[in-house]
């Protein structure tokens, strides 16, 4: 929050927010927690940083989403699953070292991701498209959402 504050402040130092008049949409890309119950005691402590700060993040997007009410701006956080990054390929091709990438991304998600559906990582251009449909004029009544972009790999409702 005190990042937040700060970027505030220096941006409108004698503005308060509620008059700001914003004619661009926002958009903020989170990932999420997932569930997985075979952590070690450091990997949970690890977790329970990480979920309290993607639940921060998502608290922040819709106070901001309230703030905004009655204008044209519209808030909403993409939470992308696993996506074929740069250090993500890297660290699946460094742990298979003999395996083609393909192969060695199959083997990922096997055991790294085994509920998803499309069984593979996503690409970044899969997940731009969801932003830029986001910020479109098709999207004027998406706000205040959580789109999840995960392929899959969360097994709840909702």
């Amino acid at each position: 929050m005190r990042g937040l504050s700060y970027r505030y402040k220096l941006a409108c130092p004698s503005l308060p927010l509620r008059y700001i008049q914003v004619k661009r949409l926002k958009v903020k890309i989170y990932s999420a927690p997932g569930k997985n119950l075979n952590l070690s005691l450091r990997q949970s402590h690890a977790r329970i940083r990480y979920s309290a700060s993607k639940a921060t993040q998502l608290s922040i997007s819709r106070s901001l989403a309230e703030v905004t009410k009655g204008t044209a701006v519209t808030v909403n956080a993409v939470l992308p699953g696993p996506t074929e990054t740069e250090s993500l390929k890297a660290f699946i091709e460094s742990v298979n070292p003999d395996l083609s990438y393909a192969e060695a991304e199959q083997k990922f998600m096997a055991e790294n991701r085994p509920s998803s559906l499309i069984y593979r990582l996503a690409k970044p251009a899969e997940v731009a498209n969801i932003v830029a449909f986001l910020v479109s004029e098709r999207a004027a009544v998406i706000n205040c959402a959580a789109i999840h972009a995960k392929g899959g790999t969360v097994q709840n409702i909702g």
